[in-house]
């Protein structure tokens, strides 16, 4: 979630600096924004993926310990 924050702030300054007809600067914060979002959306998809992987190894441990017991 930071990285988006930081991807919305940028993403804000756009508009207003290619209004103030500051288009370098327009575009360099649309690149920020872009690099920013991209590193957000790779964070979130490795923690939902090591969420899974530990849920998962949770569950089989749980279930060997209970087969074993019989």
């Amino acid at each position: 979630m930071p990285f988006g924050i930081v991807g919305i702030v940028f993403a804000a300054q756009v508009n207003a600096k290619f209004d103030a007809g500051d288009f370098e600067g327009a575009l360099k914060a649309s690149k920020e924004a872009k690099k920013w979002m991209i590193w957000g959306l790779i964070s979130s998809i490795l923690i939902v993926l090591l969420y899974l992987i530990f849920i998962f190894a949770l569950g089989g441990l749980a279930f060997m310990g209970n087969y074993w017991q019989f």
